[in-house]
């Protein structure tokens, strides 16, 4: 991730539910899908910080998950 945020903007970022591709591909996975706009090195960073995990309470107690999806729950779907 911090390689990859050397080198991109984090533009969005998509969790898709355990199940989004069973019908297709058979599998129960949760999908994290990421758009990223490349920059040039001597670019400033922009976008949303996403290299690190933190802990959040659940109903099901603690979990560790990505800074942006506890930053903006509404991007994570299902």
């Amino acid at each position: 991730r911090r390689e990859m945020a050397e080198l991109a903007d984090l533009v969005v970022a998509l969790r898709l539910p355990e199940g989004a591709f069973r019908q297709v591909a058979g599998t129960d996975v949760v999908i994290d899908l990421l758009i990223l706009r490349r920059r040039l090195p001597s670019q400033p960073r922009q976008g949303v910080a996403w290299e690190r995990s933190v802990e959040v309470a659940t109903a099901d107690g603690p979990a560790t998950i990505n800074e942006v999806f506890a930053a903006r729950p509404d991007w994570v779907l299902g």
